[in-house]
C-alpha cells in the first residue's frame, strides 16, 4: 500500500496547548456538563486546523482508496494479524476503558488518574458525536456493502485515546498509543470495513476531539505532522522539550 496510511497521525506543528491542572477532582456531573463546551471548541484554532488538514489528506487519500484496499486485503496472513483491531478499536472498548480509569481514580482518591479518565471520557464523547453525525450525513457505503463508512469510528476512538495519553504522559506513552491507533486503522481497511480516506479523517476527528481539552504536560511533547512524498505521504515526528513550570 502506498504510504498514505501513515498520514492517519495528525498533530498541528507549532501549536500552543492549554495546560490544565491534575490536582482537582472532577465530579461526574461537571464532567457531563463540560462535554457541550468541548463540542463547541471543535471550531477553535487547533482542533479546526487538525480537521482541515485531515479533510485535505482524506481527499488525497481517496485517490488511493481502491489501491490501498487491494494491498491490505491481498494477504490472508496480514488480515489475520490485524484481526485484533476490530475489538481494540471499538468505541465501546475505549469508552469502557475511559470510565474504568475514571472510576479507579475516584475510588483510589488519585486526582491524576481521575483526571486522565475524565479527559478520556470527554474526548470519546466529542469524537463519537462528530463521527456519528458525519456517518449519518454522508452515508457512504462500506467496501463490504454495508452502510456508514465515512468516517471510521474505530479510528476516531483510537486516536482520541492516543492523543489524550500523549498529552497526559508524554511521548513514552504517546508513541506506542499512536502506533496502536494506526494498527487499528489499518485493520479496518484489511477487514473491508473502511477505505483509507475513512481512516484518515476518522483519525483527524479523534485528535481534534482530544485537542478541545486542557492537559498537564510532563517534560516533552510529541508533534506529528504530515509531509508529502513521491509515493503518497509520510510523517515528521518531533519530540519537543517543554519549559519547566
Amino acid at each position: 500500500m502506498k504510504a498514505l496510511l501513515a498520514a492517519v497521525l495528525l498533530v498541528v506543528p507549532g501549536s500552543a496547548c492549554v495546560f490544565g491542572q491534575d490536582d482537582a477532582p472532577r465530579p461526574f456531573g461537571s464532567l457531563v456538563r463540560s462535554i457541550g463546551g468541548d463540542v463547541t471548541r471543535l471550531v477553535t484554532r487547533e482542533p479546526a486546523i487538525v480537521l482541515a488538514l485531515g479533510g485535505g489528506l482524506a481527499v488525497l487519500a481517496k485517490q488511493q482508496d481502491a489501491g490501498s484496499l487491494r494491498g491490505m486485503t491481498r494477504s490472508h496472513r496480514l488480515e489475520e494479524a490485524l484481526d485484533a483491531g476490530d475489538v481494540a478499536g471499538n468505541g465501546y472498548t475505549h469508552a469502557g476503558a475511559a470510565f474504568a480509569v475514571y472510576v479507579l481514580g475516584a475510588a483510589t482518591h488519585s486526582p491524576k488518574v481521575e483526571n486522565t479518565g475524565a479527559d478520556l471520557i470527554e474526548a470519546q464523547a466529542v469524537s463519537g458525536i462528530l463521527t456519528l453525525g458525519l456517518k449519518v450525513a454522508v452515508r457512504r457505503t462500506r467496501p463490504n456493502g454495508a452502510h456508514y463508512s465515512f468516517p471510521s469510528g474505530h479510528s476516531s476512538a483510537a486516536f482520541a485515546t492516543a492523543d489524550v495519553l500523549e498529552q497526559h504522559f508524554g511521548w513514552k506513552a504517546g508513541v506506542p498509543a499512536y502506533i496502536g491507533a494506526a494498527y487499528i486503522g489499518a485493520s479496518r481497511i484489511a477487514d473491508h470495513q473502511h477505505y483509507l480516506s475513512d481512516v484518515v479523517f476518522g483519525s483527524a476527528i479523534g485528535i481534534a476531539s482530544a485537542r478541545t481539552l486542557s492537559f498537564a504536560h510532563h517534560g516533552h511533547q510529541v508533534r506529528i505532522a504530515p509531509a508529502a512524498t513521491a509515493g503518497g505521504a509520510a510523517l515528521v515526528i518531533s519530540i519537543i522539550p517543554l519549559p519547566l513550570r
